[in-house]
């Protein structure tokens, strides 16, 4: 009963975030801001179509004319990534064009997947461009817009890069390590052989008294033969 209340209650949640988010737009922008022209704005979309396909990572780009929760541009912007992207990996860049403030939400897979100062130093680089009031919104959107892009596939491609050398290097350390075994093993079968065949070697010898000959005045022969046990 309290694992159904509590899964209704989420779906009601998700229900009223998805009302208040509005339906996701087509072409990842929503633009109420008028901000930026029509050619910007389809060519920023196809930027994004094509780093989506490629990728696989939901890019959203939204611009509002006024703060309509109290939560923040913070609890905004995590509000429409959910609902449009779900538990999906994805980025969306909230601007409010009556504070002239922008936030950036990066979904949690993205933290795991790229590392945390290649993240932060992405979100400074993009609220250093926001934050140029010298430039109008549509450049500063659209600037962002492509730091964010260039950003996260650069990380996602160190990242591979790194694995695959790590990879590389694991697998020339594992070859090694296998041949430095086997030689160790042959050689320890080499010298317990040697070692074995001494050993029946010298259970093979027959101890023999040890002969010696001094010469004797006298004697039958011109000497003696005189005969000690080995050892």
């Amino acid at each position: 009963m309290l694992r159904l209340l509590l899964a209704l209650l989420v779906g009601g949640l998700a229900g009223l975030s998805a009302q208040e988010a509005g339906p996701a737009p087509v072409d990842g922008i929503r633009d109420d801001t008028r901000a930026l022209a029509a050619d910007a704005r389809q060519g920023l979309a196809a930027e994004m179509a094509a780093f989506r396909a490629r990728h696989g990572i939901d890019v959203w780009l939204v611009a509002e004319t006024f703060q309509m929760q109290a939560g923040g541009l913070k609890g905004r912007a995590r509000l429409l990534r959910q609902a449009w992207s779900g538990t999906r990996d994805a980025v969306l860049i909230l601007y409010d064009r009556s504070s002239d403030r922008e936030y950036t939400s990066i979904s949690p897979g993205l933290w795991e997947m790229l590392p945390s100062a290649g993240i932060y130093q992405l979100h400074t680089s993009l609220h250093e461009v926001m934050t140029d009031r010298k430039k109008p919104a549509e450049t500063r959107l659209a600037e962002a817009a492509a730091i964010l892009l260039r950003g996260i596939a650069g990380m996602k491609s160190r990242e591979a890069m790194t694995a695959n050398l790590f990879t590389r290097d694991c697998g020339r350390m594992l070859r090694a390590f296998a041949g430095l075994l086997l030689a160790g093993a042959v050689l320890a079968w080499l010298v317990g052989g040697m070692a074995r065949r001494r050993h029946v070697h010298a259970a093979r010898q027959v101890l023999l008294p040890k002969l010696g000959a001094s010469p004797r005045l006298g004697a039958p022969h011109g000497a003696e033969v005189i005969s000690s046990p080995q050892g």
